[in-house]
Formats: C-alpha cells, sequence, structure tokens
C-alpha cells in the first residue's frame, strides 16, 4: 500500500455524498502513515494526517477540522476499513480495497 494512491470516484460509493472532486493518498512506509488531500465537490480543500497500525489502537488525525481520531481494522491482506471520530463521536466509516495485483 505504500505509495501515492488517486481515488476513483466512478469506482466508488459516497454515502451521503455528493463524492469529492478528488482524492490523493500519500502512505509512507513509517506504521501507516497518511497525507489525505482532498478536493471537495464545492471546490473545498482539506489536507489531514495519521500514523497509526492495524493493532486496534486510536490514532490521532491532524489537520481536520471533522474528526480527531482513527482506527483502522484490517480484514484482510487487502481491504482495511477506517473508522473516524470527533470527540469520541463516531463520525464516519471508509472501506479501503487495494487490487490483488497492487495496480489501480
Amino acid at each position: 500500500m505504500v505509495g501515492t494512491w488517486e481515488l476513483d470516484t466512478t469506482a466508488s460509493t459516497f454515502a451521503p455524498g455528493p463524492p469529492p472532486k478528488s482524492e490523493i493518498r500519500l502512505y509512507e512506509p513509517e506504521g501507516i502513515k497518511a497525507t489525505v488531500v482532498t478536493i471537495y465537490a464545492d471546490g473545498r480543500r482539506s489536507i489531514f494526517e495519521y500514523v497509526t497500525s492495524y493493532n486496534d489502537v486510536i490514532a490521532a488525525v491532524t489537520g481536520s477540522d471533522t474528526s480527531d481520531a482513527i482506527r483502522m481494522p484490517k480484514v484482510d491482506a487487502f481491504t482495511a476499513e477506517a473508522e473516524l471520530s470527533l470527540a469520541g463521536r463516531n463520525v464516519g466509516r471508509t472501506r479501503r480495497v487495494i487490487s490483488q495485483d497492487g495496480q489501480p
């Protein structure tokens, strides 16, 4: 998963919508260090970061006004879920699936 990944909005679902215009995620090999740059449908831009692991810990999220913590349970070798929270309240859930050949 290390590398730069671009969200394919046509292959993703968003509830509630609308989907973002774009999202780029940079994953670095220090645990799971992520930098996420999102351009929303209304043109707003956000950048947030976190360093976490798959060992069921809650890690801090910086740079976001909508979440301050993340927990990333691993489903299998190619799938992980992210549970985002703000002030201890669940505010979102995502599911990331990487193709088995490692290609987008």
